[in-house]
């Protein structure tokens, strides 16, 4: 597997062709995102365990667009082989996808702890007083407008992105390139740098 350089015009072709795919096979994609999103939703009502499979669970989640993408490249329909495909992986790349899971979740878990920590917990104050009957639309609003709230939002927005670079082309280094979780992650880093002016490019055309 060898890193390709793009240009930074690279970058609206990509946005292009995502759209080029995605109009060959519509209904699929919008029933594979149904799929997906009703899974998450009923693993978001399982206490705890289901909260940490929800963590765990985004990296195969985006590969598995990955594979549909691909198979709607060639002509094939992604539903329901982009998930056959997915499932009939074999034992080292699922356990791998799966340790690439866990790392997302552990990493997700302490960029929004942080992220509280240095919001003063506002976020989680606003949370808790929402439901409470005694809070009133006056005091739900000065919680809304203080400065550390808004603060604790853009932290947890740039943790969010800068949290995405490692794990952008983890998964599918690890389907196709054969490669372990921890250098999944670091050549995913290592591409996305390389090809930074192309990702900019492609993230202002979104």
């Amino acid at each position: 597997m060898k890193l390709q350089i793009v240009t930074p015009r690279r970058g609206l072709e990509w946005v292009r062709q995502a759209f080029h795919v995605f109009t060959r096979q519509p209904l699929s994609f919008a029933t594979l995102f149904a799929i997906c999103l009703f899974a998450f939703l009923m693993l978001g009502l399982v206490p705890f365990v289901g909260s940490i499979a929800v963590l765990i669970l985004p990296p195969a989640g985006s590969l598995l667009f990955m594979i549909a993408s691909r198979l709607a490249s060639a002509g094939a329909k992604p539903m329901p082989m982009a998930i056959v495909e997915l499932a009939g992986a074999g034992r080292t790349r699922l356990l791998a996808l799966l340790k690439l899971g866990l790392v997302y979740a552990a990493s997700t878990f302490f960029v929004f702890w942080l992220a509280g920590v240095l919001d003063g917990g506002a976020l989680e104050a606003l949370f808790d007083a929402l439901p409470d009957a005694k809070t009133t639309s006056e005091a739900a609003a000065a919680r809304v407008a203080d400065p550390r709230l808004q603060f604790g939002l853009l932290l947890r927005l740039v943790f969010a992105g800068a949290l995405s670079v490692p794990f952008w082309h983890a998964p599918a280094l690890v389907y196709w390139g054969g490669q372990g979780w921890a250098k999944s992650l670091f050549f995913s880093t290592v591409a996305l740098w390389r090809n930074k002016g192309a990702f900019a490019v492609y993230g202002l055309a979104w």
